[in-house]
C-alpha cells in the first residue's frame, strides 16, 4: 500500500529528528530528495565541497516526503529549492543558506564528522539529550510538526492521485527513460525546441 509506504519514509526521517541521541550527517557527491531530507533532519551535517543538493520531486510529479526545508530556510529559499526542481546547488551554497554546517575537502568528510561525533561525545550525554529535545521542541512549538503531518498528508494524496500529464510522463519514463520525460513535459510546456 502506498500510503503505509510513504508513511513509513517519512517515519525514518523523522527518527533521526526525534533521536534522544544527536544525528550527523556527512554527505558526498549528490544529496538529492529524500536524502537531502534525512540530512536536513541530522542534527549537524557535513558536506564534501564536491556535494550537490536538491529536492528534484516536482520535476516528477512526486511530492516530499519531510518537508522540513521550508522551517530551515524560511519560505522563499524554500520555494527556490522546491520550486526550481531541476536545479543542482553546491554544498558552499546550502551552506551559505544555513542548512549545514561545514563544508571540507572529500578527504575531511569522515573525520570532521567524526570530530563532531567524539566533541560531542565527551559531554553529559543527559544534558545533549535534554537540550536537543528543547531546541527541536521550539520549532515544533511553533508549529512544525503539525505543518509537517499536514504536508505529508498532501504528498500522500499527490502520490496517490492519478491525472493524465502524470500518466504520460509516468509511461514515457517506463518506455524512454528520466531525459525523455522530463524532455516531454519541457515540450508540452514550452513547445518542441528546434
Amino acid at each position: 500500500d502506498i500510503r503505509a509506504a510513504l508513511q513509513n519514509d517519512f517515519d525514518t526521517i523523522m527518527r533521526f529528528w526525534d533521536s534522544p541521541k544527536p544525528t550527523i550527517a556527512c554527505v558526498q557527491g549528490y544529496c538529492l530528495g529524500g536524502a537531502m531530507e534525512l540530512a536536513l533532519s541530522c542534527d549537524l551535517t557535513v558536506a564534501s565541497s564536491c556535494a550537490l543538493f536538491g529536492e528534484p520531486e516536482v520535476s516528477i510529479a512526486s511530492g516530499i516526503v519531510v518537508l522540513n526545508l521550508p522551517w530551515l530556510t524560511g519560505p522563499k529559499l524554500a520555494k527556490e529549492i522546491l520550486l526550481c526542481a531541476d536545479k543542482r546547488i553546491p554544498a558552499q551554497r546550502i551552506y551559505e543558506m544555513g542548512l549545514i554546517n561545514r563544508v571540507v575537502d572529500l578527504e575531511d568528510l569522515e573525520s570532521t564528522g567524526i570530530e563532531f561525533a567524539e566533541t560531542i561525545a565527551a559531554n553529559d550525554m543527559m544534558s545533549v539529550a535534554i537540550t536537543k529535545k528543547a531546541i527541536n521542541k521550539t520549532m515544533e512549538i511553533s508549529g512544525m510538526r503539525s505543518a509537517l503531518d499536514d504536508a505529508s498528508e498532501a504528498n500522500m494524496l499527490l502520490e496517490t492521485t492519478d491525472y493524465d500529464e502524470k500518466t504520460e510522463f509516468y509511461d514515457i519514463l517506463k518506455k524512454e527513460g528520466i531525459k525523455a520525460a522530463l524532455e516531454w513535459r519541457r515540450n508540452l510546456v514550452f513547445g518542441k525546441s528546434d
